[in-house]
């Protein structure tokens, strides 16, 4: 059930961006590329059949400025809101550590209160419920010990609970955007980016790292073929 709920927030998470991006690129818009590259070569066609025009020069001229913005424009927001998944992605680390912290507090309480039932099953609904919390931003996998505890691992076999001890996520590297596990001495002992799947936090990663990537390598190639083109026409004489 924590894992379908897992990949039930993933894919709620990719849903929503990818509506922001829909939104960048509406092909419905007066400002989208498709519409704005079909009024440039219009404005070729124009030339064409007047090539000493200043009009249509006018027209054409602004038309190139105004696709060179909008390229520059959409590679900016896209790397706007990459920035924004980073942002999110920290306010969930916090919110996991917070959580795991939590966890290993029941842990202590729970096994110093075993005797009494009542207490000891309050207290696995708290943890319970915490466990299904952490879910929401991470794929975990939970282990309960002999003694009560719960131990909580996630990707790489990397573990945030253990007893009544908890280990934290960081944002580090180079860019400051990788998943850091951190030892119990704050010491980075594994970047976990790569290998969480699930959650929100999963949901973020492959948005931010894949498909949002594709899309700025996708425009990038689209600017750089319509230099081709501009450049192809000048030099057949038009323009």
């Amino acid at each position: 059930l924590r894992e379908r709920k897992s990949d039930m927030l993933n894919s709620q998470e990719l849903e929503n961006y990818m509506q922001v991006l829909e939104g960048m690129f509406n092909e419905n818009s007066e400002s989208s590329i498709s519409t704005m590259l079909s009024e440039f070569w219009n404005s070729w066609h124009d030339i064409a059949n007047n090539p000493s025009g200043s009009p249509e020069r006018i027209a054409l001229y602004e038309h190139s400025i105004l696709i060179s913005d909008q390229f520059d424009t959409l590679n900016t927001d896209l790397t706007q809101l990459q920035t924004d998944l980073t942002n999110a992605m920290n306010a969930g680390i916090n919110e996991i550590n917070q959580i795991t912290s939590e966890l290993a507090q029941v842990n202590s309480q729970l096994v110093g209160m075993e005797t009494g039932i009542s207490i000891a099953n309050d207290l696995r609904d708290k943890r319970n419920t915490l466990t299904s919390e952490l879910g929401q931003y991470i794929d975990v996998k939970g282990f309960e010990q002999s003694n009560g505890s719960l131990s909580i691992i996630t990707a790489k076999g990397c573990v945030l609970v253990n007893g009544n001890d908890s280990y934290n996520l960081v944002l580090g590297g180079t860019d400051g955007d990788r998943i850091i596990w951190e030892s119990d001495s704050g010491v980075i002992a594994g970047d976990l980016t790569d290998n969480i799947t699930q959650g929100k936090l999963g949901g973020w990663l492959e948005m931010r790292d894949e498909i949002i990537e594709k899309y700025k390598l996708d425009l990038n190639a689209m600017a750089k073929e319509f230099i081709w083109s501009v450049n192809q026409q000048h030099s057949q004489g038009v323009g």
